[in-house]
């Protein structure tokens, strides 16, 4: 993108409107450099130890940009740098780091796309521009040559950040999340009794209810820890056997209905070859 510029999308990405649309015809389009969408609107969750660096970002499964931008050369040289400082820090080489998750969002995902555009709309500008900036963004806004496009553009219907559907005029895209391998070699952190806190889907009630579980957990001693873990672990495993068990009796149940319905298709086939011999056996005893 830095070298040639134009539409970047992941390849789970459904165009929904043509990229014409990108840019509303408010705009001029000599004065846009780059047109981003907000993907994550959520800043009541900024200082929150995990979700917190996910909280406030622009979308990168979608944008688009002229070739040649500074905040892309800057995004570039700021994650190899990141990339040789965890070298330094795990003492291996650049290709066999070990990275979480959340190290991956940070260091090369949305917040760092969203850290290194915020920088680069400063300098610009000449002011210190932050997400409060963007944050609920009503209608496209243009800051530094950047056009940012309101969260229903390129991340419409994910259940937060008001992102509403993807049945709006505003909807531009869709992305179906399917494409990527890539988190299950950099997992998500998954506490053992209570899970992934992304599953609350940045619900209040549900983020600090995980937040306040994880506590009393803690404060448990390490015995105690250990037997709820256990506990947890083989109630786990009786509901996979028993999925496991459910699963084969669908799928035993599938074939038993379609060996019914071939032998249906059989008899009616029969009976309509007797037919046909039938009507040729009256047809011959006529002539």
């Amino acid at each position: 993108m830095y070298v040639e510029g134009g539409v970047y999308t992941d390849i789970d990405v459904e165009a929904i409107r043509p990229v014409q649309r990108f840019i509303p015809e408010r705009w001029n389009e000599r004065d846009i450099d780059m047109v981003v969408g907000v993907e994550i609107d959520e800043p009541e969750w900024k200082d929150h130890p995990i979700l917190g660096p996910k909280s406030q970002s622009f979308c990168q499964w979608t944008f688009m940009c002229k070739p040649q931008l500074r905040v892309m050369m800057d995004l570039v040289e700021n994650i190899m740098d990141w990339l040789r400082d965890e070298a330094t820090k795990q003492r291996v080489p650049i290709g066999e780091i070990k990275l979480d998750f959340d190290q991956v969002i940070s260091g090369t995902g949305p917040s760092a796309f969203t850290k290194a555009i915020l920088a680069d709309m400063s300098r610009k500008t000449g002011r210190d521009i932050t997400w409060n900036t963007f944050h609920g963004l009503d209608e496209s806004k243009v800051v530094g040559n950047v056009l940012v496009l309101t969260v229903e553009a390129f991340a419409a219907g994910q259940g937060h950040s008001d992102s509403g559907t993807h049945d709006t005029k505003q909807a531009l895209v869709k992305h179906h999340y399917h494409a990527s391998q890539w988190p299950k070699s950099h997992p998500r952190y998954k506490h053992p009794i209570f899970g992934e806190i992304e599953e609350c889907n940045w619900k209040p009630e549900c983020v600090h209810r995980w937040d306040e579980d994880k506590a009393a957990f803690e404060a448990l001693d390490p015995a105690e820890q250990k037997r709820r873990i256990d506990e947890k672990l083989a109630k786990d495993k009786i509901e996979e056997e028993e999925k496991r068990l459910e699963e084969e009796r669908k799928h035993d149940a599938d074939r038993e209905q379609a060996d019914k319905d071939r032998g249906a298709k059989a008899e009616q086939f029969e009976a309509f070859l007797k037919y046909s011999e039938e009507l040729r056996n009256k047809q011959d005893h006529r002539d």
